[in-house]
């Protein structure tokens, strides 16, 4: 019976040490599955709160958006009104020309004959005068450029020339005098070549362009005495032919 006993016991407590190894795989299994439960809750927080993030960073950038366009569409509009302003104040600089353009043209028929001989005759000559300066202009560059290099060639030469008349001045006088002679015409040949690449003041006037200066025929009438004077005498003339 003790040995009953004892074997009952024995079995039990391996059947106590097999539950309790069990419990603990149970706790560990259950510790593990709530471990990984509370990850996946932080990760899913983690994603609610980058969710909330990412909206909340859209829905400011939609605002934005928003107002931006809001102020395009403000900007659109005062920029259309300020066109309208503009056309409108073309429309009237236009009519207002027009109109002076009218006046104006009354007023060159009006004017005596005499008076647009003489400017026509002021024309000719500020066009002579310019074309004049600009010849005159370019002359004295051009000149200026060919007298600079003919005294450099001059210098050079002068140089060239004192160093061989050193080197033959104890031969003959008549060779002395025929070298010299030589010397000139070679220098007079090398001024003519350097003349010959510059344009004469006839070139440059041939090379001169007309370019209008758009200047009008300044008009005859600087005071209402002179347009009541025309009045005047037209209203005699046409009396006396009446």
């Amino acid at each position: 019976e003790m040995f009953l006993v004892q074997m009952s016991l024995d079995v039990k407590k391996a059947e106590i040490r097999r539950l309790d190894e069990r419990s603990k795989q149970k706790e560990e299994a259950l510790r593990k599955a709530q471990q990984l439960l509370d990850e996946d809750v932080q990760r899913f927080d983690a994603f609610l709160q980058q969710n909330d993030h990412k909206a909340h960073k859209a829905m400011k950038v939609a605002e934005n958006t928003t107002k931006r366009k809001q102020d395009k569409i403000q900007h659109i509009k005062q920029l259309r009104t300020q066109l309208a302003a503009l056309q409108s104040e073309i429309t009237k600089f236009r009519e207002q020309k027009d109109e002076c353009l009218r006046y104006k043209e009354f007023l060159m028929k009006l004017t005596p004959q005499e008076w647009k001989d003489q400017c026509a005759v002021d024309k000719v000559e500020r066009k002579a005068n310019r074309r004049k300066a600009w010849v005159d202009e370019e002359f004295s560059t051009s000149d200026a450029r060919m007298q600079e290099e003919l005294a450099v060639e001059e210098k050079s030469f002068a140089e060239r020339a004192a160093e061989q008349a050193a080197r033959i001045r104890r031969r003959p006088r008549r060779e002395v005098e025929e070298a010299e002679k030589e010397r000139e015409r070679e220098l007079e040949a090398r001024r003519r070549r350097i003349r010959k690449r510059y344009l004469a003041r006839e070139a440059f006037d041939a090379e001169y362009e007309e370019i209008s200066s758009g200047e009008e025929m300044p008009l005859f009438f600087k005071e209402p005495k002179q347009f009541l004077d025309v009045f005047t005498t037209l209203e005699e003339s046409n009396l006396f032919l009446i």
